[in-house]
């Protein structure tokens, strides 16, 4: 059901009949003041103290010099002009508002407070009314979008710098990990080499200790001045022992001093101690290599070495 257009006058009968509660007491309607709009200041047009009472005073004839006040306040501005009627119940500021407005031509024609007179001038009134209702629908449309973005761009910045605090943090965490990772690398690698340079020690101690055994058939029938040991077994540690401490160089020489069936028959004995010696090389490679895979030996100390060298694998 549609609600019906509310009379300044009959506003005027109910906020007489009206009373508010001040300091413990009913206060009724004591004073009307009619002020002009002026965006958001006022100007004081009358001003009505209702003495002896509201009930005392006609809401018809108020209304109409209310009205009379503002159209005669109004008649040379032109276009449309906004006053109010305050109700105040014993107080300094209003308890209740009644606004309206009064419609003025161009020639000072006032039509009242209803709407633009049925002309071109009123044609022309309400066609500016309505673009300036829309140019500020449209200025507060862009503001709300104005602070969605700037809402949004505070977030996206929060949300930026939360990202770069978190890259520093992993960035400083992988960078603590990967020197603790390096030097854990060199130490293994050190420990490998020191490893390493045991294990040669050891073969050339075990290669020299071979040399010596094999002198001692040749050293103990010597020293007795008897076949202790066959003399197969003899001529033969002499003859590799020959062939270890001879220079590559020097086999060459020995063609000009011994026969040529001796030289023959020694380098084919040197030959067969060499591929001899070959063999248990290729053995012993072979068995550094299986330890390594069952984990005896250090599997980072390639990764250790490249990094002690200052490269990175690539």
């Amino acid at each position: 059901m549609a609600r019906s257009r509310k009379t300044m006058e009959k506003w005027l009968k109910e906020v007489m009949n009206e009373t508010r509660r001040l300091n413990g007491k009913d206060i009724n309607l004591s004073m009307l003041s009619l002020v002009h709009l002026v965006g958001q200041s006022q100007r004081e047009i009358d001003t009505i103290q209702l003495e002896g009472g509201a009930s005392n005073w006609n809401t018809s004839n108020l209304q109409e010099r209310f009205q009379d006040r503002a159209a005669t306040y109004s008649q040379d501005m032109g276009g449309t002009q906004w006053f109010a009627v305050l109700g105040f119940y014993g107080k300094e500021k209003p308890d209740v508002t009644f606004p309206f407005k009064i419609v003025v031509d161009t020639e000072g024609e006032v039509f009242g407070t209803t709407s633009e007179p049925p002309n071109e001038t009123g044609k022309l009134q309400q066609t500016m009314r309505h673009s300036d209702a829309r140019e500020n629908r449209l200025a507060a449309d862009h503001a709300m979008v104005y602070r969605k973005q700037e809402r949004l761009d505070d977030t996206h910045a929060a949300l930026i710098n939360d990202l770069r605090a978190e890259r520093a943090a992993l960035r400083k965490e992988n960078l603590e990990a990967f020197g603790m990772l390096k030097e854990l690398l060199m130490a293994a690698a050190l420990n490998t080499h020191e490893f390493r340079l045991k294990e040669i020690a050891a073969e050339k101690e075990a290669e020299t200790q071979g040399t010596l055994l094999k002198m001692v058939p040749a050293l103990a029938n010597t020293v007795t001045g008897r076949n202790i040991f066959p003399q197969s077994t003899e001529d033969t540690a002499l003859v590799e022992a020959i062939a270890d401490s001879i220079d590559p160089d020097m086999i060459g020489i020995l063609s000009s001093v011994l026969k040529p069936e001796a030289y023959a028959a020694l380098v084919a004995r040197f030959e067969a101690h060499q591929k001899k010696r070959n063999l248990e090389a290729q053995e012993r490679a072979k068995a550094r290599e299986a330890a390594a895979v069952v984990g005896l030996r250090d599997p980072l100390g390639d990764v250790a070495g490249q990094i002690g060298n200052g490269t990175d694998g690539e």
